[in-house]
This record gives C-alpha cells, structure tokens and sequence, in this order.
C-alpha cells in the first residue's frame, strides 16, 4: 500500500542494507526510489508497535483526507464548466469587443444535449474561452453574453452584485424629486433580457428572454430584498419572448394593488401613470432629460405637443412658462390622464386644450439644434449601439 511521498531524502534512512522511514527514532515503512520520489510502502511495526501504529493510523487518516478534498475539488470542477458553444473560424471579434450578442450565424456547434436558455460558455475556433451567456437555437440571437470570465459561476451571488450594480448608478444619477425611473436596462446593466422600472413605491418587471425567465424567481427574491417594493407587478411582453416560444404575462406578483394608476414624481412635477393599461410599462421614463429641455425652452413660448400619449411633455411646457400649449393625440383614455396630470400640477386643460389629430405635412426649413436621447437609468453598453434605440432631434423650423 502505498501510503505518500517523501519530499527529500533527510527522512529516508538505511537499516541494515533497507532504505526504510523512521518516525521518532522507529523505522516504521519501507522505502522505493521511484525516479527522484521516495515512496512509503508496505509499512512494518518494529519496536515500539504502538508508536509505529499510531503513525501508521494518522498517515491513513491525512491520506483519505486529502483524497476526500481532492475528489471534492474535482466534482466541483465538473460542475462550474458550462456546456460548450464553439464559434466560426474569425467571428470571436464580436465578443471579444464587448458586443453582448451572437447571431446564429457565428455559431460553429454547440455541445450535444444543451437546452434552449441554459447558460453556456462560448469559445472561439482556437478554443479560448470568450465568455458565459444564455443561448437558444431558434432566436434571431443565438447567443446573449452574461459575463466574459469564463471561470465564473452564474449563482445567486452574481445576480445579487448585478442588480445591486444597477441600483448603485441610480441613486447617484436620479433627481432627489423624482420616485420613477429604470432600475435595470437589459444589456446596458449587463442583465440581457431583464427590464425593471420603478414607480414610487411598485415595481414593474419584464422577462423577455427564454434565458432569463429560467432564473425569474431568484431575480425577483434579490429584487425583493434590495429594493422592498410595497408591490410587484409583471409586463412580460415581447417579440423576444415569443420567438423563445414564451408566452406573454402580466398580473400582479406581490404586495397590494394601488388604485386605477399611481402618482408619481419627476423633477418636482406629478404624473398619473397606468402600468397595467399604459404604453411601455406605463410611462415614457426615458424621455426625462428631454421633457426637462423642453421645460427650460418654453417661456413665453406656444408649444405644440404632436403624440402627446397622458401629456408629460405638455405638463413640462407649462411649468416652464409657455404661453400656450396645445396636445395632439387620438386616445381618449391618454388625453383623459393628460388632463388629470396637467390639473394636478396646476394648469387648466382649458389654457392648453388636448385635440385629437394628426399635424399635416408642410414644407418648412429645418435646423438641427440638440440631439437628444434617454436619461442615465437608460445606459447602453459603448460596444452594443443597437442598445440605444431612443433618439431625437431638437430643432428650429422656419419657412423656406
């Protein structure tokens, strides 16, 4: 049996003719050179039985010990590799730049067996580990990165530090008067697929992705826990998700219903917002920093507001000094909210009535004065542009 190594030869002793191992001044077990190792074998009692016994009994004990470790080293090893996605010769570029997406056609072979959404690891051509991320076959992305530390475990502690990353930008970048804004935007927070918008005191949740939706129940604990929303409600709407063959899903997840719609508070003003019945998840919080230029631009101005939807940009208007606004928008239960959110912080609906409508083409010339986009709850990644579908023109028409 063999029982260890001995790291030098200080602790292997000649007696009579027999390179044996002494322990205390007791030869205890034969030794076998074995290239520059010498190697216990064969242990033998001698003189003091007990001593050689004992030593003989703790050397077993720190064998299996260690043997135990070991193997436990191993199984863990086994379980934190993820299933394998090998891409085509040249397309690890994608990745490798920080896109957090892979389209079916970079996509070589993927590992027998792997289910769509499970998490995977990506390799190039040359079998460098790119990055962990959720993958589906049948997607117009094959691939949406997670993290590019292929070494990483996606547990619980991970998506504990994304969101807690996430809540970290916000509670520098909002306005202290202003309850509504987005927690988590998908690939810009490095959460693909996973949108959370706050409003006051409830949360609004989006599942969009196969991907995520497997870890929807941890996501919503940590969200619990980080963010104690007095409710949950859930718009899991999505082209995405029906290609992922998800069907969509709304209902209330926790807490207490409000009423018909929720007042909330941005840059001081008061807004009614639906997130049950209203467009996106119920108000347009990316348009923030563009109501807001707006406010500062309209003393003594006459504003039109074209697709007004419950009147953010009027409101703006008004609290900014204009003389007259006038909303265009065709829903009635829109231009009803417009009206209550223009009461509500003290303008007559009379002073800037609501038309339904559409404005008529006319030739006019144009200036390009300000590009415009989302507020900072809307981050995009630098390597991920499609990321930032919002923009806009500020400009200054005139006649030709």
């Amino acid at each position: 049996m063999v029982l260890n190594y001995a790291r030098s030869e200080e602790n292997a002793r000649r007696i009579n003719g027999s390179e044996v191992m002494v322990y205390g001044g007791v030869p205890v077990s034969r030794v076998i050179k074995i290239g520059k190792r010498w190697v216990f074998s064969l242990c033998f009692l001698q003189a003091d039985l007990l001593e050689s016994f004992n030593f003989l009994i703790t050397r077993l004990f720190l064998l299996r010990l260690r043997r135990t470790i070991f193997k436990s080293q191993i199984q863990k090893r086994r379980r934190l590799p993820y299933p394998t996605l090998r891409l085509r010769p040249g397309r690890d570029i994608v990745l490798k730049s920080g896109h957090p997406w892979l389209f079916s056609g970079a996509v070589h072979s993927v590992e027998a067996g792997i289910r769509p959404g499970e998490i995977v690891r990506a390799v190039s051509g040359d079998g460098q580990v790119l990055g962990l991320g959720f993958y589906h076959p049948k997607g117009d992305i094959a691939f949406r990165l997670l993290t590019q530390d292929g070494g990483r475990e996606i547990d619980r502690l991970f998506w504990r530090e994304r969101i807690e990353s996430a809540k970290g930008i916000r509670d520098v970048c909002i306005p202290p008067d202003t309850d509504a804004f987005r927690l988590i935007n998908a690939e810009g927070d490095r959460l693909p697929g996973l949108i959370a918008d706050r409003y006051a005191g409830i949360l609004v949740v989006s599942f969009q992705t196969l991907g995520i939706e497997n870890h929807r129940d941890t996501i919503l604990g940590i969200l619990g826990e980080i963010c104690g929303p007095g409710a949950v409600y859930e718009r899991s709407e999505s082209r995405s998700r029906r290609q992922e063959g998800l069907r969509d899903r709304t209902g209330w997840l926790s807490g207490t219903p409000p009423r018909e719609t929720i007042r909330i508070r941005e840059n001081g003003l008061n807004f009614e917002v639906d997130v049950v019945g209203g467009q996106k998840t119920g108000f347009f919080l990316d348009q923030r920093p563009n109501r807001q230029l707006v406010r500062t631009l309209s003393q003594g101005k006459t504003v039109l507001n074209c697709f007004s939807y419950t009147g953010g940009f009027s409101v703006y208007a008004a609290a900014g000094g204009a003389v007259r606004v006038v909303s265009v928008e065709t829903s009635k239960n829109a231009n009803t909210v417009a009206a209550v959110n223009l009461e509500q912080n003290g303008y007559s609906d009379g002073d800037h009535p609501i038309v339904a409508g559409a404005a008529r083409d006319a030739r006019k010339q144009v200036r390009i004065l300000q590009a415009l986009g989302p507020g900072p709850d809307h981050p995009v990644l630098l390597a991920h542009p499609e990321g930032g579908y919002l923009k806009g023109l500020l400009l200054s028409v005139g006649d030709a």
